[in-house]
């Protein structure tokens, strides 16, 4: 992987695009300095070496005249047939020019006309070349292409994942101040005590979860606080959390579950009876098993769309996060409602 990456990127970028030129001329003229060589075993005539030479220049402009005013002007702006038809009489006249030049030197300066078979070689060799080089910088524009839509995908992600975070719990401040301002004057022990656990929520969701990754120990404990601030509002609700296996060592994004046990204490207690619900953690090697349970009321109360980040977008989420990593079950009855997420962490 890292020899492909070091690749693309001699390919990609541009302060190693002279070697790039420089490689594919030398490539491509490669037989014919063979020839002027002697090294093929048939010494051509130095002489050649000007119509060479020549012929280089001739072809260097057909080439780059091609890359970057044809293709960028006609080609890109899907004018295929003005694309063709230039390119064509570029490469004829390339031919003749080129026919032209090597019988005049082969034949002592006498004069010669242009054979047909001779121009059509010419003009199939002009062709290959171009082509040829056509076709390098296609495949570079589709790479580099392709770097910039990932880079864009990557970006887009991040944004989208710090959206998707950044939208978890704006409610819950405000109802957790409401209920300590209610304890200031009720029971100020324990108003003073959820302000304790309020200071923790709050510095871990501005601080230690700005990373991409936090610990599970982390995250089980910001639950823990979680659940203790809002029971101090729903003294007849009833939690049953449990964390089984060791979660030392474990990163997981953060507030992964907090979505999940918020929807069971949002819709899945009745103020007005004792309910309960289950939370647990079963920690495996290379595998979390994280459920919520909670009863539904008889009747269901209508509660406000707005607050928590909703099933849909922790849904999302996880997609983003853990493709092919996790399982997300979902038993909802009558009169109760089960969360059970497989998760692999990295």
């Amino acid at each position: 992987m890292h020899l492909s990456n070091r690749l693309l990127e001699l390919i990609l970028t541009r302060r190693y695009r002279w070697v790039q030129h420089l490689l594919f001329w030398l490539t491509m003229y490669l037989p014919h300095l063979l020839a002027l060589s002697g090294i093929t075993g048939t010494r051509m005539p130095a002489k050649l070496l000007v119509v060479y030479v020549t012929v280089l220049v001739v072809d260097t402009a057909l080439v780059y005249f091609n890359l970057y005013v044809l293709i960028p002007r006609l080609f890109l702006r899907r004018q295929y047939w003005q694309y063709a038809l230039s390119t064509a009489f570029l490469v004829l006249a390339n031919a003749v020019l080129g026919s032209i030049m090597l019988k005049h030197a082969l034949s002592n300066g006498a004069s010669w006309s242009p054979n047909i078979l001779q121009v059509v070689d010419s003009a199939v060799l002009t062709f290959n070349l171009l082509m040829t080089a056509v076709g390098f910088n296609i495949i570079k524009r589709f790479l580099r292409n392709q770097a910039r839509l990932k880079e864009l995908e990557t970006t887009s992600l991040k944004t989208e994942l710090d959206y998707l975070k950044n939208q978890i719990n704006p409610h819950f401040l405000f109802n957790a101040l409401n209920s300590i301002y209610v304890r200031t004057r009720t029971n100020p022990a324990q108003a003073s005590e959820s302000i304790l656990h309020l200071s923790d929520l709050l510095r871990y969701q501005l601080y230690d979860c700005a990373q991409e990754s936090v610990n599970l120990s982390d995250e089980i404990e910001y639950l823990q606080n979680y659940l203790s601030i809002d029971k101090m509002r729903k003294n007849k609700s009833l939690v049953d959390f449990q964390v089984k296996g060791s979660s030392s060592g474990i990163k997981v994004a953060p507030f992964l579950f907090l979505p999940f046990v918020e929807n069971a204490l949002k819709h899945g207690l009745n103020l007005d009876n004792e309910n309960q619900i289950h939370v647990s953690f079963d920690i495996q090697p290379g595998d979390i098993i994280f459920e919520v349970e909670n009863g539904k009321p008889e009747y269901p109360v209508h509660q406000n769309s707005q607050g928590g980040i909703g099933l849909t977008n922790i849904c999302r989420r996880l997609n983003l996060l853990y493709p092919g990593k996790h399982r997300l079950d979902i038993d909802d009855q009558d009169r109760s409602y089960k969360v059970r997420l497989h998760l692999q962490p990295s």
